[in-house]
């Protein structure tokens, strides 16, 4: 009897020790340590200082005012803007961004892209995914997003905290046939052309929510369709265990698609403070090669690109005029048909009265000839 104390002692402590284990697991905030997991054995739980260790590898983690840390990614060939290294497809999320980087699955459905005149393009880490963060614009010869700048705020269950404005610069057009290419860069028009084509289009600010996910509904794929002449199917977002790529399978899209949580206590292991970052990144802000065939003469391969912005500058500004040309020729030709219409219109209403008139004017001769008659018939 005596040893059933020590029994209920040891069970006690069993106990205690799995639920104290088990609060440890579970505990995100605070935490002493934001890097004391090993990243390959994460799942589905993630916070921004797991985000901080993870993208470490692939850029550079600044102090910047007011967002906290942005990141920065390293090795971007020259004219490199977000949501341009990959392609896109429809999917039961809407349009949704296939990523060509191993880092893609976090800055490209998470968070917000910012623009910094000395750094660049610089990510802001965000915890709500969507299958891409971008607005729309299109016109009969250009399909273009942009993506959401910092500060444009989303709730869970009923959008846009409120309206916002997307910078000129902001935008990414490419011809509406090579929308739905692979090497979607390559397509990309330079900046330069934002303006004009801005006034040229309609803006499509239309992420929404459906049932409880964030649907991006861009442009109508039947549109897509006829415009690229491609056979647009639509993709089943499947989700992988594992960080990497964005893949594309038989009418899958394979995503990696964790919670984020945000961890104010967290801090990236290393970063640049923002007053020394434009100095720090001057020259990758520039030009920093990004393949191996660009490794050599750095002049030489800044003039090839030189050469395709442009070809396709010079390309798209004649197709424009063209454009232009065989509108005013459709109106001017719209015009005329209508002009005939209107013609024959007024020609049967005035066909019209002048039957009347000539019915008129036979009836009244016919009384004007009675008259005489009876008159002469009186005389006899």
């Amino acid at each position: 009897m005596k040893k059933w104390p020590w029994a209920i002692a040891l069970i006690v402590l069993l106990f205690a020790s799995c639920f104290s284990t088990i609060g440890e697991r579970d505990r995100v905030y605070p935490r002493r340590d934001p890097y004391d997991r090993n990243i390959q054995r994460y799942n589905s739980n993630w916070d921004f200082g797991d985000i901080y260790e993870y993208l470490a590898p692939y850029g550079t983690w600044i102090r910047y005012r007011p967002y906290g840390y942005v990141w920065i990614p390293r090795n971007m060939g020259y004219r490199w803007r977000p949501y341009t290294h990959g392609h896109w497809i429809w999917s039961n999320y809407g349009w949704t961004w296939i990523s060509d980087f191993n880092w893609g699955w976090a800055v490209f459905h998470y968070g917000r892209w910012g623009f910094d005149d000395r750094i660049g393009w610089f990510w802001v880490p965000g915890t709500v995914w969507a299958p891409a963060w971008v607005v729309w614009r299109s016109n009969d010869l250009y399909f273009g997003w942009a993506p959401l700048p910092p500060g444009v705020g989303w709730r869970s269950g009923y959008g846009f905290d409120g309206p916002f404005d997307i910078p000129d610069d902001f935008w990414i057009f490419v011809e509406g046939p090579y929308f739905l290419r692979s090497g979607l860069y390559s397509y990309v028009l330079p900046f330069e052309r934002n303006r004009t084509i801005i006034r040229m289009s309609e803006l499509r600010q239309n992420i929404g929510v459906r049932g409880d996910r964030v649907f991006n509904e861009g442009f109508d794929p039947d549109v897509v369709r006829r415009v690229t002449r491609e056979n647009l199917g639509t993709y089943d977002l499947r989700e992988t265990d594992r960080p990497g790529p964005d893949r594309i399978g038989a009418g899958e899209a394979i995503l990696y698609r964790p919670t984020v949580k945000a961890n104010e206590m967290a801090t990236p292991k290393e970063f640049i403070e923002q007053d020394a970052a434009d100095e720090t990144l001057t020259r990758g802000r520039i030009y920093e090669p990004a393949t191996p065939r660009e490794a050599g003469d750095e002049e030489s391969v800044l003039r090839e690109h030189h050469d395709e912005e442009q070809k396709i500058l010079q390309r798209t500004q004649s197709e424009e005029i063209r454009d232009l040309d065989r509108r005013f020729k459709e109106k001017e030709q719209a015009e005329k048909e209508k002009l005939k219409k209107d013609r024959d219109a007024q020609v049967q209403e005035l066909e019209k009265a002048h039957e009347a008139e000539k019915a008129q004017l036979k009836e009244r001769q016919k009384k004007d000839t009675d008259a005489v008659r009876k008159r002469v018939v009186k005389k006899k």
